[in-house]
């Protein structure tokens, strides 16, 4: 599900058979100063290629060619309701390092290198190195549903109009 785009980046791996998400490391050595944030390269990316033959992998010369369209939709329908969660690794946030943002949303079509904001609140800088694992990553599926604009409301006010 994943590429590398540095001959140094590490695949990412589960701690355990059962774990939910799997860990990826840093591609590089950074110091995060006390109270600042840092961009942290993974070096992967989401393998499409890899995503696309999964779902075309019963496909054959003797496919039909509405097989073939609905493997090429389902594909669609699984990029479309798939992200990944990017999270803090549990034992970062004991030692006061989280992700800036909370939480990371990577969506199935980005194609970039996933990089990891982290934020370092102790009063000392932390050292992250090169293989260090840094994040876990999820993969989810959401709902996709449409908003309407509201143009007319007797609702009035904001916060705490409801009591």
């Amino acid at each position: 599900m994943f590429k590398k785009l540095n001959d140094k980046a590490k695949l990412p791996t589960r701690g355990t058979a059962y774990s939910a998400c799997v860990d990826v490391c840093s591609l590089e050595n950074v110091i995060i100063g006390a109270g600042y944030t840092a961009m942290i390269d993974t070096g992967l990316a989401i393998d499409g290629d890899w995503l696309y033959a999964r779902f075309k992998a019963h496909i054959t010369e003797e496919s039909s060619e509405a097989e073939v369209m609905n493997a090429e939709q389902q594909f669609a329908n699984f990029i479309a309701t798939h992200y990944m969660q990017l999270s803090v690794r549990s034992s970062l946030g004991k030692k006061g390092v989280m992700l800036a943002n909370g939480i990371g949303v990577i969506d199935m079509d980005y194609k970039d290198s996933i990089r990891v904001l982290l934020h370092n609140s102790t009063k000392e800088p932390f050292a992250i190195n090169e293989g260090d694992r840094i994040a876990q990553i999820a993969l989810l599926e959401h709902k996709t549903y449409l908003f309407e604009i509201l143009t007319d409301t007797v609702r009035d006010g904001g916060f705490g109009s409801t009591n």
